[in-house]
């Protein structure tokens, strides 16, 4: 019964999201806010920041099962789900580069399969009608 519900769920959800929202990663890497560590972004990647909503809403969630990033200020200005073509689903927190003001930095990564939402998220950004599950 419960399997019915959440497919019923993303059916009613797929319904609402316009095709296409999210491509193939388009930036080739991030830079870290705290070191010289980078992110980069493969071949076959996916990624998508989500819109202020859905931002906010895995912001808090973050804030939730680690209190310790909205203690050191460290709160996600915008937040990227990043699927890597081999590995882990990932929710990347971003925040305004302090040394380049027009570019994103990212402070910390986090396991998304931790957050209830991310499989409706994956769905809204990864999937368009035609490419649903």
């Amino acid at each position: 019964m419960v399997i019915m519900r959440v497919q019923v769920a993303l059916v009613l959800c797929a319904a609402l999201i316009p095709p296409g929202v999210a491509k193939e990663a388009a930036l080739t890497s991030i830079a870290s806010c705290v070191s010289d560590a980078r992110i980069s972004f493969g071949p076959g990647d996916h990624s998508a920041v989500l819109d202020d909503t859905d931002a906010r809403a895995v912001g808090a969630a973050i804030t939730r099962l680690y209190p310790v990033v909205e203690r050191d200020g460290a709160l996600p200005s915008r937040v990227l789900l990043w699927q890597p073509r081999s590995g882990e689903l990932l929710y990347v927190a971003l925040l305004a580069n302090p040394d380049r003001p027009t570019e994103q930095c990212f402070t910390a990564t986090f396991a998304a399969s931790k957050f209830d939402a991310t499989l409706l998220l994956r769905l809204k950004y990864f999937f368009s009608g035609a490419d649903k599950p």
